[in-house]
């Protein structure tokens, strides 16, 4: 049990279990686990859109980000010009 307990609302005290100040909300969404640069980069692609465009739900640590589902694509082919553009390939130079 929380003793002494402030509720947000007015300025009694009061005693609760626990359980009872915890709220719990889910999100589903599509956990990327990634280098630095490329989550800059995925970063970069989500500030650039317009906010009702935006797909990073959750900046959770130096290398995870939580995106919509329905951002994969998008995020797929994005990386994957960025790699095209950025990789040297001597076999390009035939």
């Amino acid at each position: 049990d929380r003793e002494g307990a402030q509720c947000g609302l007015c300025c009694t005290t009061y005693a609760a279990p626990a359980h009872a100040l915890l709220m719990v909300s889910a999100t589903k969404g599509l956990l990327l686990k990634c280098d630095i640069p490329t989550k800059t980069f995925i970063l970069d692609l989500n500030r650039k859109r317009a906010p009702s465009e935006k797909f990073v739900i959750q900046d959770l640590d130096e290398a995870t980000l939580l995106v919509q589902r329905e951002a994969q694509g998008f995020i797929n082919a994005k990386l994957r010009e960025f790699y095209n553009e950025n990789t040297y390939d001597p076999r390009d130079l035939d």
